[in-house]
Order: structure tokens, then C-alpha cells, then sequence
């Protein structure tokens, strides 16, 4: 006997030949005999041809005859919106009778009953419209989605160019379920912040089941339903960008049938978007968990992992202990994110090794460098027992995939995009429940071509172009869309995966540095140099797909004399970790007949980073998921000094930087100083200036040396009132911790290194009689020099005012020497090496010693006359100030006004 499947839409006996009773609507609101029941009846009957002198009819034909009378439904559901998600009932309206195809064939095959489909299927119809298929084996699964830029009509706006994933958080993960009255599918979106442990664990997830029900994102109708999936329409999904992109919320879209492509656990599907700013085509990637969840792995924080945290509840305190006794006191626990790394049945080789795609996109001369920086990680994976672990594949090589496409699950990714910043990310999807990274992808952003390039050929009369500059018509669009993704691509990069943001001026500085002492006559680098350069980036970017996070201390590992030796370089690294921001390997001593054998990039991972990898990805014999092993204490005590994105950003430890180098970061920040120095007196910058080249050159070479002044100031301020605290653990015994304080040396050779800017050292900045050779391009009001456009100008030349710029630079180190110094130092207290008497006394010392400025003068009298006025100031920072510079305020003068009340007026 057939069973019959029963909907509030239909009904199918869908193994009898007796009639099929089909119904739409219910019983009190039933299909009327209209005009539209004719156009239907003779789409019938061209169908089913012997339907007037049969009973008997094929399944197959008649569920046809049924989808016509559901494209009825689809057709007036058109563009669902959230507003009408809720509704139970469809009608059917008037005049409608467009034919939708048959719930026979997906994909192009025959599906019977009992047939296997994807969990996840597409189907298409005429009319650009498209059903979602359910399977029912796996309708209830967990999925996640994932939507990659594949085309963009120019121009091209940034944040959304082709390979930009548009995900606004990796915590995305759905499953549908059944609503109460069967007639619908709801999405649910989960939550996973939770993780239940003890013997009453299943008791507990009953009791949070109830009280921790995450609710639904929307519901819709359940169009059709057979033995194996449901049928539901696709459209309030597709219009709001899937719920994983509101940048993609819009109702002028289009489902692509073709490349669209399904399978057994994932599904692409191609959608073509109208948004305001021009035509984008996005690959919807849509992808079930592992049915096996990976053991968790606990976090320690003395390594850089990108992690999850979750509160940990039980209903007892039998909890197991990790050694530490964390657990007995903290409900957190922090799981780190990394891939999944098994051997195969010889135990000899990595079972489906982390493989990474290198995009067509790549431009042909460079993806053996790419390939490159994705294989030097295979040494440390050798290191714990996974040969060959990582590996890369080009196009051509005999195992790229015939089927590969951007945004496929299936395929990590390196590709590259044309856009107007210059940076690189690389977006992860994890397991919630594990922190296992199921699927990543690389993506560079043209200017890391562009830039070396231009950069290392500098006839062009304008700069390249640069992020913060963008089209006026982008302006809106670029805006909305780095609004959208802040979480997914945010502004603190070690925690987004994404580098490089506001950091083009820094690696324009390392390339002309490069440019000026390995390049030829012109400034051109080898080739060999540049592939180093990027083979470096791809090395950073392939460790965060990894799981790690930024390490800023590695560089201050190695002495100067280390980081000089071509083969110290080449077996260490110029860091222990390349998860640090690198400068280029230059000193100011360095020499023409060196230049052949030195080391200016990194070529190898470092310590730190065989360290990081040993703790992610080492088989730890009898681990229990969730608590931290004895062995995973020991990796992570005997790990090199790891700091990261917060120390940096809230200037917490003065080894915690971006782009320093050395051992001794004053000894590096004062031969920057040195650099620009000899530039000046051997007039390399001229030098360097090719013929027939614009003289507005030479202001480019002479802005990256002001560049270069800048960036020793950024390295020696975290050390005034400096305090290298790190993830330090008790130890046995241990009675208390203690800080390291910066020693009262070092701290004033780092405020010398200041004073020389400040009093304006000679051959630091250009002379005032050089003024007049720096010439600047210069556009209509309003016009941007470095923006491609058809209506270009820009042909307007002038002086720049070097003066202001000098000025600035030396403002920006009299800032440095006092804040945030001063304020460190007084909290520090009686503890401090230097006090702020010594700090005060130096730098006023140094105005009264430096070449005549007037307006510098004034500008530090206006500094601290709001120090000293502002409320929130330290009362010991006031009277340091009123004493050293003998200022103090006008009193003040209290006005009673005609209402009675008293106001304060002065200061």
C-alpha cells in the first residue's frame, strides 16, 4: 500500500496510479471555478493528453498538473517580506497561470521516492524565480551560509568586490524547524554559547532547552511536501540577503540556474543582486556541519589563537579539574579555533591534508610565490607528526579540480580583488560547537600588486592610489558596507583576520627603503626581492587561517648583529613569530656589497610559531575535550613571549608594536634617524629620481622620509613610562608577581630620540633654502589626483608648504614626550625609574635649546594650559607643570545673573 503524505496544501498517494486528490486552500475556502481554472485545465490537458479517458494517470504528470495550481501561490507570494512571513494561507488571486516545472526533476535527474537528494537543493522555473528542496534525511541540520562577491559591475566600490565575503559575523549557524501547526518551516538561528557539563548534563538541557530558546528569524509556508523533502520558497530568504548580509537586503534579485550546482552536503547558489550602486553577482555557499563534532581544545593565553567562549553550567561541583583549578572558581571556558588533522590507517601520512587553492586571480608571475608562503608551514606540522599536512595547488597542476569556483566550501581559496584599499583578510567558518575551521579563503587586495610596483617605479607624477581616498559615488555605498561587516571586518585586525588597514604609508616607507639600497640606478627591485615580499604577506595570512592571532613581540627577539647575518635570518627568521607586522630588514649601516646575501623578509616561520602549532595541533593522548591537559601546560609555558592586538592598541607593553625591529627598539627607532640622515647628505632621494621623471617625484621620495621620522616616534613612546607585563603564570611557590618596569635608561634614550626631532636635528628634516624643489600635483577644487576618472585634470603644479608638514612631525613628538608619559608615570608612583620631575625638566630643556619656532612655542603653551585646565587631570601632573614652566590659570570669576544663580566664568 502507497503512503500518503499529508499537507495543508496537498496531498500525494505518491505510489498509486488512482487520481491524486489535490488541494489547495481548505475545506471552508475552497479553489473557485474561475477563468483561471480554465487557463489551468488546458495547461492540463496539454499535459496529460489521455486524461479524458483515463482513471489512471503517472504520478509524475499529475504532480506536474499540482505545481501549476503552487506556481498560482508563488506567483501573488511574490518578494516576501518579514511583514508577511507570518501569514498561513496563500491566495491564489486572478489570472495567473505561470507553469513552474515539475517536483520530479531536480538538478536535471528523475527523483523517485526514496530517492536520495542533497540536503539543500535549488530548484528552478521560467519566471527567474526558484524553490529551496529540504531533504527530509537532513532537514533539521545544522548549516551555515557563506556569501563570496564572484562579479561586480565597475566601478568598483570597497567592501564588495569580486572574492569580499559579505558575512557580517562567523557565528552564523541556522537549522529549521516544524512549526506547531505543520504548515510551516521556521529558521532558527543557534546558539551556542553555552557548554553543559556534569552526570545531570541531559536533565540540564532540558531546563536550558526551555529557558534558553534562541526563537526563530522568520517562518515561511510549506509549498509542497513529498516522502523524501520539503518545498519552500526562496524569496524572503534571497531579498534579505539570506540573514547573513544586510548588505545584500533587496528585492531586485535574480537566481541563477547556471553556475548553480548542488551536493550531498553543501550547495552553491548564484545570485544576481541590483543594488543601488551597480550589479553584483554573489555565490551563496550553503554547507552542513560535520556529523562529527572535533574534541574541543581549551585556550591558554599564552598562545594567540582565535577562540570561542562559552559559559560552562552544571548542576553539580564534581566537576573534573585541568590541573589549574580554574573551573572551580570561573564558568568560563575559552576553545580555540583550529583545523581538523588526523593520520591515515598507515599512521604515516596526514589524512586529507589543508589544502589551498591558489585562484586564477594570482597573477600567472607570482603563484609560485603564493604557493610558496603557504608551504613554509609544512616544517612545523612535520615537527608533531603530520607530513605533509599543507600543501598548495595551481591552476595547471594536475589535481586542480575541474569544478573549482570562488566560494565553493569545498575549496580553500588565495585570490586576489581589484578595490581602493589595500589590505588582506582571511575570513574563517567554524564548527560552534568544536572550534574547528571548516573552510577559509585569502583575499588580497590588488594594491599589495600595485603598490610594489608603482612603488618600486616611481616615474609616475602622483601617488597610487590610496584607501582613504574614494570616489565621491562610492562614498555612501563603501561606507554602508564596512558598517555592515564592522563585526566580521573589524577595525582591531588580529581579531577579524584581516591586515593591512591604514598601513599602506608604512609599506610604502619599507619599499622605498628597499628601493633606495637594492635597487638599480632607477630604484628597481629584483624580482627575487618582490616574490620574498610576498611570499612573506601569504605566510601571515595562511596562520590565521590556522587559528592564530597577531604576535607584535616576536620582533623584539633577535639583536641587531642577529638580524644582520644572512644565515641567522634564514634558519630563525627575522622574528619568532611571522604573525608579527615586519618591517623590511634594513639599517642604516647597511652596505651595497651586503645587499646580494641579506635577509629583508622573512622566509620562514619562527619560534613562536612552532611553538603555536605544537599547542593547536599536537595529538595529546588521553585529552578531554573541554579541560586543559598537563602536556598543553607544558607547550604553552615553554612558547617565546606572545602580545597581541589589545596591547598594542591600548599601548600596554612597549614590545608589543607594529613594524619595529631589533632587540633594542630605541637603538632601531634611532637608526631611522640615521637613515633619513644619510639619505640627506648623499642626495639619494635625488639620486633615485629617474629622467624624464616628474619632479613631483622627488616630493614623494622626501614625504616617505618625514614617514619614516613619524614611525620612530610611534616606537619609542610606548617605552616613556613603559611596563612589559605578559601572560605570565604562577609558578610553584611563587609569591607574587612583579612587573618589569622600562629601566630609567632606556626610557631616556627613548626620550632623546624624541628631543632630537624636537629641536629639529640637522639633516633630520630638508633645509628652508631646499623649499622651493618641492613641487606637487595639483587638481580643480575638490578633485582627487590619485582617482581614476574620465574627466581627469590634474594639471595644475605647485609648491608644497614643507614647512607645515616639518611642523606637524615635530608637533607629533612633543605630544609623544609627554603623553601618555606623564600620566604613566605618576600612577606608577614611587615605583617608576623616571620620575616626572626628570621627564619635565628634559623636555623643557630641549624648547628652550631648539631652533627658533614660535609657532611650535605656542603650541606647547596651548597644550598645557589645557592639561593643566582640564578637570580629569592628575593634580601631581598640574603642579609639575605650573612649577617647570611657572604657568598658572587667571582665577576664577563667579557672575551672579538676574535669575539669582551664581556662574562660574574664566579658565
Amino acid at each position: 500500500m502507497a503512503k500518503v503524505v499529508d499537507s495543508p496544501h496537498f496531498r500525494i498517494d505518491s505510489d498509486s496510479e488512482e487520481e491524486i486528490d489535490i488541494e489547495l486552500g481548505t475545506p471552508q475556502d475552497p479553489i473557485s471555478e474561475t477563468s483561471d481554472e480554465q487557463v489551468l485545465e488546458h495547461d492540463r490537458a496539454s499535459l496529460l493528453e489521455s486524461d479524458q479517458r483515463k482513471k489512471k494517470v503517472r504520478t509524475t504528470i499529475l504532480t506536474v498538473s499540482f505545481l501549476v495550481l503552487v506556481g498560482v501561490s508563488i506567483g501573488l507570494a511574490a518578494r516576501f517580506s518579514r511583514g508577511h512571513s507570518d501569514s498561513t494561507s496563500i491566495d491564489t488571486g486572478d489570472g495567473f497561470s505561470v507553469p513552474i516545472g515539475s517536483l520530479e526533476t531536480i538538478g536535471g535527474e528523475e527523483v523517485q521516492n526514496g530517492h536520495v537528494v542533497p540536503f539543500f537543493d535549488v530548484q528552478f522555473y521560467p519566471g527567474e524565480r526558484a524553490l529551496f528542496v529540504l531533504s527530509k534525511a537532513q532537514w533539521n541540520s545544522s548549516f551555515i551560509v557563506y556569501p563570496t562577491v564572484v562579479k561586480r559591475a565597475a566601478p568598483v566600490i570597497a567592501g564588495v568586490e569580486r572574492g569580499g565575503i559579505l558575512l557580517e559575523t562567523n557565528d552564523f549557524v541556522f537549522h529549521f524547524e516544524l512549526s506547531t501547526d505543520g504548515q510551516h518551516l521556521q529558521l532558527v538561528q543557534e546558539y551556542h554559547y553555552a557548554s553543559l557539563h556534569g552526570d545531570k548534563a541531559d536533565e540540564l538541557q532540558q531546563i536550558f532547552d526551555e529557558s534558553q530558546w534562541p526563537g526563530y528569524i522568520t517562518k515561511v509556508p510549506i509549498y509542497a511536501e513529498t516522502e523524501d523533502a520539503y518545498y519552500i520558497p526562496s524569496d524572503l530568504f534571497l531579498s534579505n540577503g539570506f540573514f547573513v548580509s544586510s548588505v545584500l537586503a533587496s528585492s531586485d534579485f535574480t537566481a541563477l540556474e547556471k553556475p548553480s550546482e548542488s551536493f550531498a552536503s553543501n550547495t552553491m547558489l548564484f545570485v544576481e543582486y541590483e543594488l543601488a550602486s551597480g550589479v553584483i553577482e554573489v555565490n551563496y555557499a550553503i554547507g552542513l556541519l560535520p556529523d562529527k563534532i572535533m574534541p574541543q581544545r581549551v585556550a591558554d593565553d599564552r598562545m594567540g589563537y582565535f577562540s570561542k567562549r562559552y559559559t560552562r553550567y552544571s548542576l553539580t561541583d564534581q566537576e573534573l579539574s585541568d590541573g589549574n583549578g580554574y573551573h572551580r572558581w570561573d564558568p568560563q571556558m575559552t576553545v580555540i579555533h583550529r583545523r581538523k588533522l588526523e593520520l591515515d590507517s598507515s599512521g604515516k601520512q596526514t589524512k586529507n591534508p589543508i589544502t589551498y587553492y591558489i585562484d586564477p586571480s594570482v597573477p600567472n608571475e607570482w603563484r609560485e610565490a603564493f604557493a610558496t608562503g603557504v608551504e613554509a608551514w609544512i616544517p612545523a606540522f612535520e615537527r608533531i607528526g603530520f607530513p605533509n599536512a599543507i600543501r598548495a595547488v595551481l591552476p595547471g597542476d594536475s589535481d586542480w579540480p575541474s569544478d573549482y569556483r570562488l566560494g565553493d566550501l569545498r575549496y580553500n581559496s588565495i585570490s586576489v580583488m581589484i578595490s581602493e584599499q589595500t589590505y588582506a583578510y582571511g575570513p574563517t567558518i567554524i564548527d560552534p560547537r568544536s572550534g574547528e575551521i571548516l573552510h577559509s579563503d585569502i583575499v588580497f587586495e590588488y594594491g599589495f600588486f600595485n603598490e610594489v610596483m608603482v612603488d618600486f617605479d616611481m616615474k609616475s607624477p602622483v601617488d597610487p592610489p590610496q584607501s582613504s581616498k574614494t570616489s565621491e559615488h562610492s562614498d555612501a555605498e563603501s561606507s554602508n558596507v564596512l558598517k555592515a561587516n564592522k563585526k566580521f571586518r573589524h577595525a582591531r585586525t588580529g581579531r577579524s583576520r584581516s591586515c593591512g588597514f591604514a598601513h599602506e604609508e608604512q609599506h610604502k616607507v619599507d619599499r622605498m627603503m628597499l628601493s633606495s639600497v637594492a635597487g638599480d640606478d632607477s630604484g628597481f627591485v629584483p624580482k627575487r626581492l618582490i616574490a620574498q615580499h610576498f611570499a612573506d604577506i601569504v605566510m601571515h595570512e595562511v596562520g590565521h587561517t590556522l587559528g592564530l592571532r597577531h604576535n607584535f613581540a616576536g620582533s623584539s627577539a633577535y639583536s641587531r648583529d642577529q638580524l644582520r647575518d644572512p644565515a641567522f635570518v634564514a634558519e630563525h627568521g627575522m622574528s619568532t613569530s611571522i604573525m608579527d607586522y615586519l618591517p623590511v630588514n634594513i639599517f642604516s649601516d647597511l652596505t651595497k656589497d651586503q645587499v646580494e646575501n641579506h635577509s629583508f623578509f622573512m622566509t620562514a616561520i619562527g619560534a613562536y610559531d612552532y611553538a603555536a602549532i605544537a599547542y593547536g595541533y599536537s595529538v595529546v593522548d588521553d585529552e578531554i575535550p573541554g579541560y586543559k591537559h598537563p602536556r598543553l601546560t607544558e607547550l604553552a609555558l615553554a612558547a617565546p613571549l606572545f602580545l597581541s592586538d589589545e596591547s598594542v592598541e591600548n599601548m600596554l607593553n612597549p614590545y608589543a608594536q607594529l613594524f619595529d625591529l631589533s632587540s633594542d627598539p630605541v637603538d632601531y627607532a634611532a637608526d631611522r634617524l640615521k637613515f633619513v640622515q644619510n639619505a640627506r647628505s648623499s642626495h639619494a632621494a635625488l639620486d633615485k629620481v629617474p629622467e624624464d621623471a616628474s619632479w613631483t617625484t622627488l616630493w614623494q621620495r622626501e614625504h616617505v622620509q618625514l614617514r619614516l621620522l613619524a614611525y620612530a616616534i610611534n616606537i619609542v613612546r610606548p617605552i616613556l613610562g613603559g611596563v612589559n607585563i605578559t601572560h605570565a603564570h604562577r609558578s610553584k611557590d611563587e609569591g607574587a608577581y612583579n612587573a618589569t618596569f622600562i629601566p630609567k635608561e632606556t626610557q631616556l634614550r627613548a626620550l632623546k630620540v624624541l628631543l632630537r626631532i624636537i629641536q629639529a636635528e640637522k639633516g633630520l628634516f630638508p633645509e628652508p633654502k631646499d623649499y622651493g624643489s618641492f613641487v606637487e600635483v595639483v587638481g580643480f577644487d575638490g578633485e582627487d589626483c590619485n582617482e581614476a576618472t574620465l574627466d581627469y585634470g590634474c594639471l595644475g603644479r605647485g609648491l608644497v608648504d614643507v614647512g607645515a608638514y616639518v611642523l606637524r612631525v615635530r608637533e607629533r613628538a612633543l605630544i609623544s614626550a609627554l603623553f601618555p608619559a606623564m600620566a604613566r608615570i605618576v600612577q606608577q608612583d614611587a615605583l617608576s625609574p623616571l620620575t616626572l620631575n626628570e621627564l619635565l625638566t628634559e623636555v623643557a630643556k630641549a624648547m628652550n635649546a631648539a631652533s627658533y619656532s614660535f609657532t611650535l612655542k605656542e603650541f606647547l603653551d596651548e597644550m598645557l594650559a589645557e592639561t593643566i585646565s582640564h578637570h580629569d587631570t592628575d593634580a601631581r601632573i598640574k603642579r609639575g607643570i605650573e612649577e617647570k614652566w611657572n604657568m598658572t590659570l587667571p582665577p576664577v570669576v563667579v557672575v551672579k545673573a538676574e535669575d539669582g544663580h551664581e556662574h562660574p566664568i574664566g579658565r
